[in-house]
């Protein structure tokens, strides 16, 4: 705050407290505590408009400086101009929307003439009616100006907002937006010669939702004292249906004439208005001119006309030697400038070949570097994958032929086990069933030749009998071994064709040859036990039937000859012994053949599996 600005208001508050003591009967210090506070506030208020006119008019300026404190967050531009920027001032913690003027330039001028009317709703909250191109200019920048100032809304900075002529209006609608939209509880609002925004509803709902708004407006006072403001406020025109917002403040520049309704619009008369204590102008423009002609005239009528050829004849004089001697001073600076550029391009381009060519260089080197790399790895590797696939390949072949020699062998040695087995136990059955019917015919023929008649006929039944078990076992055995050596055949061939297609499936081959080696030497076995068994139970009705002819024919004799009974008994029993003797020790002779062969086929499996 400034000296006089704090003087006047320390002035006005002592006045105000007096007044107060002697109408109200307030204490003292509380009136002037109070007047203190509004002196102060007021104070702060006119400073804070002059800062927002100060950064105003380096707004539209192309890198202007800011104020002392102040710093340029982002710049909007268009045709290549500023034309609006974000203020930071980190000291109070404020951040700025600074919307500029309208640019001498068509497009900005077509803005102010696009005076439609577009309806305005933000987040659901119907604003009205605002005039179509200050509300296009307004959405062409929300998204850069907002999003420039977000962080620093974040970081708890007081916004404000602040425009110029167009952007006045800009600025209006902003401060609508940050209300609405970007959630800014209460945004402050200063603009300078804003026309009017929008129509009644407008204002109403602005106003009634933005409160603190103030509205700049310049004025002057005319030869005939009449107070005069610029003449942007007052457009679009009252009769279409636009009316003003926000609370209104009048600042002068003193005297003038009618050239100051479009000079005081500029940016700069507003900033020297809001100053404390403004330089007012105490003539007009013309006023001015005039002055300065008269006072001229005035200096050339007392100097002499002679006085005043000399000086136009030195001027002129010195007019060309300077007009000379600053177009040499160009030419050679022209020259100079050239040459230098035309030798930095050359030693620039020299440069950029150079670094191109060894960058090419460097480049293709190291191409041929990794490519070499590359196919060197490549062939390493495919050596690699060849030899392990080598190798691989080989110990499966090996792998493969030593188990198809193994089952082979395997298979060959228990096929000639079980040949060797059904061989000797078809052998067995043989002899004993010979050696069976050599007894049965000896002891029918004792018993022929002692029962003549009787022991023919028990002769005749026992050779038929005998020899019908002697065709059955060697029939049985014969099926026996012939079925012992399909057995076997079938398992060598199976064990052959199982093992040619080891190689390709060996541990399933493996197990189904095992498991098939298994069932087959079962069945042999089962074979085996059940043809003995048949062989026995033969055996047992063979003798059944010999003690029923002996029988019989022991009966028979009795009546024949009585003298011979017990003869016939004892030939009888001592056969019928002997019988099953025979048939006994062919059982046990079956039986442990059979279980010769189950161990040994059992053994056989086991070292196969």
């Amino acid at each position: 705050m400034r000296l006089p600005s704090l003087c006047i208001a320390l002035i006005l508050a002592i006045l105000a407290v007096t007044v107060s003591v002697q109408s109200r009967s307030v204490s003292l210090s509380d009136a002037m505590s109070r007047s203190l506070a509004a002196a102060i506030a007021q104070a702060e208020f006119e400073n804070n408009v002059n800062e927002m006119a100060k950064l105003l008019e380096t707004t539209g300026k192309d890198n202007g400086k800011p104020p002392a404190g102040w710093r340029v967050a982002y710049t909007y531009k268009e045709g290549g101009h500023d034309k609006n920027k974000v203020f930071v001032n980190d000291k109070t913690k404020q951040v700025v929307l600074a919307y500029g003027g309208t640019q001498p330039r068509v497009s900005d001028w077509a803005k102010n003439f696009d005076a439609g009317k577009t309806s305005l709703k933000i987040n659901g909250k119907d604003y009205g009616n605002v005039h179509s191109g200050f509300y296009k200019q307004f959405q062409r920048t929300e998204t850069n100006m907002f999003g420039a100032a977000d962080q620093y809304l974040k970081s708890g900075y007081k916004l404000e907002i602040a425009g110029h002529s167009q952007g006045g209006a800009a600025a209006t609608i902003a401060s609508a937006y940050a209300k609405e939209k970007y959630g800014v509880a209460n945004p402050k609002v200063v603009t300078f010669g804003s026309p009017s925004v929008g129509d009644k509803q407008f204002a109403n709902m602005y106003n009634s939702r933005v409160n603190d708004n103030t509205r700049v407006v310049n004025s002057y006072t005319n030869m005939f004292g009449q107070k005069k403001t610029e003449v942007v406020p007052s457009v679009p025109l009252p009769g279409m249906g636009y009316q003003h917002v926000g609370k209104l403040k009048s600042v002068t520049t003193g005297r003038g004439d009618f050239t100051q309704k479009i000079g005081n619009h500029l940016m700069d008369n507003y900033e020297r208005a809001t100053r404390n204590n403004p330089d007012l102008d105490k003539h007009g423009l013309i006023v001015r001119t005039i002055g300065k002609g008269v006072n001229a005239a005035k200096n050339g009528i007392f100097k002499g006309v002679k006085k005043v050829g000399e000086f136009g004849k030195n001027v002129g004089n010195k007019v060309r030697n300077t007009a000379r001697n600053v177009g040499n001073k160009v030419r050679n600076t022209a020259r100079n400038v050239g040459n230098k550029v035309r030798n930095t391009a050359r030693n620039v381009g020299n440069k950029v070949r150079n670094t191109a060519r060894n960058v090419g260089n460097r480049v293709r080197n190291t191409a041929r570097n990794v490519g070499n790399r590359v196919r060197n790895t490549a062939r390493n590797v495919g050596n690699r994958v060849r030899n392990t696939a080598r190798n691989v390949g080989n110990k499966v072949r090996n792998t493969a032929r030593n188990v198809g020699n193994k089952v082979r062998s395997t298979a060959r040695n228990v096929g000639n086990r079980v040949r060797n087995t059904a061989r000797n136990v078809g052998n067995r059955v043989r002899s004993t069933a010979r050696n069976v019917g050599n007894r049965v015919r000896s002891t029918a023929r004792n018993v022929g030749n002692k029962v003549r008649s009787t022991a023919r006929n028990v002769s005749n039944k026992v050779r038929s009998t005998a020899r019908n078990v002697g065709n059955k076992v060697r029939s049985t055995a014969r099926n026996v071994g012939n079925k012992a050596r399909s057995t076997a055949r079938n398992v060598s061939n199976r064990a052959r064709s199982t093992a040619r297609n080891v190689g390709n499936k060996v541990r399933s081959t493996a197990r189904n040859v095992s498991n098939k080696v298994k069932s087959t030497a079962r069945n042999v076995g089962s074979k085996v036990r059940s043809t003995a068994s048949r062989v026995s139970s033969g055996v047992r009705s063979v003798a059944s039937r010999a003690r029923s002819a002996v029988s019989s024919g022991v009966s028979r004799a009795k009546s024949a000859v009585s003298s011979s009974v017990s003869r016939v008994k004892s030939a009888v029993s001592s056969s019928v012994s002997r019988a099953r003797s025979a048939v006994s020790s062919a059982r046990s002779s079956v039986s442990s053949a059979a279980r010769s062969v189950g161990s040994r086929i059992s053994g056989a499996l086991g070292r196969f599996a």
